[in-house]
């Protein structure tokens, strides 16, 4: 069992489609991630949508769908509460969750996102981050922002609770609107003292040779100026700045990521790879020329080669511009040990496992940047949040071969559980008194062989099974009865606070009367 502690660097919330020592046997992990809440039409099924897949329908579908957030708030929260809930099951503690606000859906992004918030409190720590998604500006020739900064000032000015702004100035239709977009949002966070999280240069534009306009250089150069040119460091009060995506950086030669690494010097900058959208979106024009790139940041080299602070994150769970996924980092480090090419022991343990962990908390401000690394065990006298992986050793096989069961701890207590069903186990009391234990995985043999005899099967909100069997059952062995557990078992929601439960089914209670 292995022990570690994960965290959400970040999480679009609502914004588009949408620790202790180890007991015996286990591992413990420190968890972060950025998640991304679906909040899109009840039980739509956004595939549907998707026909080109590429980044100008998936902003197209979003815009669409963002349409209707406003009159669909309870269908916003089911579908964030049921990303929180998976995520916590995962092992995530605290995440950066961003929130869109503009002139389409105003602040009910932002409200539900508050809820939720408060209703995980104690449980999972989210962060709301206010992201301006949109243009701030209305028109292509505006030379002052429009109606979206407007409705951006006015949340942040009624919420003083709010300590993250955000936003994508690639959206913006000019280059000089790119550029003012990072000095509206800047300067907000210095008024607000505020963490920044911009989603930058996202696109794999080949990168400008010496003496080429500056209209085609990445916008990093100019954030990194403007940082300086502010104080912003010295302005705004252990706040920290988050660049997501940033794709262009991967087409970075040695040369230039020293420069770019010598640039960003001391300035609390940190970089935050989002494989799961970047490896779906990026890299389209690329198909027939020197082959597909991979089109995200090399997170690992990023780290070990370079110095960059450079972390992982989940991000748009189910929406279409990453319509595939699940709202667990450990599944981005297995996905990193072949879009990276490093399986070793210490690319899994400290470039993988800490890049989706203790350094996501760091990322997003969520504990110091000078915590000794050491945590990503928890030693005596750690918080104790972090998740323990039942089926897992070591940090290499947490990474290889994640365990699906895991126990997530908060604050010295279980807030979650999840268990794989081929170990989960039922004790049955046989008629001549014995009892006898089962794991699911037998049940579902056995139902694949007696599905003929199952006619009714149903689950009660006490967590009790029914069932009911065939009139003609005549098995010598009584054990015809478990397929109708099988099927009862697989539909059993158990609450995720709960304790395990053990299911009692007698064998002379299964019969007709059903």
């Amino acid at each position: 069992m292995l022990t570690i502690e994960l965290t959400a660097a970040s999480a679009t919330l609502i914004s588009t489609w949408t620790n202790a020592t180890s007991s015996t046997g286990g591992s413990h992990l420190s968890q972060g991630t950025y998640v991304s809440f679906p909040p899109t039409q009840k039980d739509r099924k956004y595939p549907e949508d998707i026909v080109s897949s590429d980044f100008a329908e998936a902003l197209k579908v979003t815009s669409d769908v963002k349409a209707t957030f406003k009159d669909n708030a309870e269908d916003l929260y089911a579908r964030g509460n049921r990303l929180v809930h998976a995520s916590v099951e995962a092992g995530v503690t605290s995440m950066r969750a961003h929130v869109e606000v503009d002139n389409i859906v105003n602040d009910a992004c932002l409200k539900v996102g508050l809820k939720l918030r408060d209703k995980w409190t104690g449980i999972c720590d989210i962060q709301i981050a206010v992201f301006m998604q949109d243009p701030i500006f209305n028109k292509k020739e505006d030379t002052s922002p429009g109606i979206n900064a407007s409705i951006l000032a006015n949340v942040l000015r009624n919420d003083p609770s709010l300590t993250v702004i955000g936003s994508a100035p690639y959206v913006e239709r000019t280059r000089a609107q790119q550029l003012a977009n990072i000095d509206f949002i800047l300067s907000f966070s210095i008024q607000h003292n505020l963490h920044v999280d911009f989603h930058l240069d996202y696109d794999l534009t080949p990168l400008p040779s010496p003496g080429s306009p500056s209209s085609s250089e990445p916008l990093i150069y100019h954030l990194l100026t403007r940082l300086t040119a502010l104080h912003w460091a010295i302005l705004t009060s252990n706040r920290l700045i988050t660049i997501g995506h940033f794709t262009r950086l991967s087409l970075f030669s040695p040369t230039q990521l020293a420069d770019l690494r010598a640039r960003i010097a001391d300035l609390p900058v940190h970089i935050v790879g989002l494989p799961q959208s970047d490896l779906y979106m990026m890299g389209r024009d690329h198909m027939y020329l020197r082959g597909i790139p991979r089109g995200t940041l090399n997170v690992c080299a990023l780290r070990a080669e370079h110095g960059f602070n450079a972390v992982m994150a989940v991000n748009n769970v189910g929406n279409a511009f990453t319509p595939q996924g699940v709202p667990d980092p450990l599944a981005l480090c297995t996905l990193g040990v072949a879009v990276y090419q490093d399986g070793t022991p210490s690319g899994c343990k400290h470039l993988l496992v800490k890049a989706v962990s203790i350094d996501s908390r760091r990322a997003i401000g969520d504990i110091p940047s000078e915590t000794s690394a050491l945590m990503l065990i928890p030693q005596g006298g750690s918080p104790a949040d972090f998740v323990i992986l039942h089926g897992n050793h070591t940090l290499q096989s947490a990474v290889l071969d994640p365990s699906y069961d895991r126990t997530t701890i908060k604050s010295g207590k279980v807030v979650a559980w999840r268990k794989g069903i081929r170990d989960r186990t039922f004790e049955i009391d046989d008629r001549d008194g014995s009892t006898e234990t089962v794991t699911l995985h037998n049940m579902l043999t056995l139902a694949a062989r007696n599905t003929h005899s199952l006619t009714h099967a149903r689950t009660t909100a006490t967590a009790a099974t029914a069932a009911r069997v065939a009139r003609n059952s005549n098995s010598e062995n009584h054990l015809i009865y478990l397929v109708a557990i099988v099927v009862a078992a697989q539909s059993l929601e158990l609450p995720t606070l709960n304790t395990p439960t053990r299911l009692r089914a007698k064998r002379n209670d299964v019969s007709n009367r059903f």
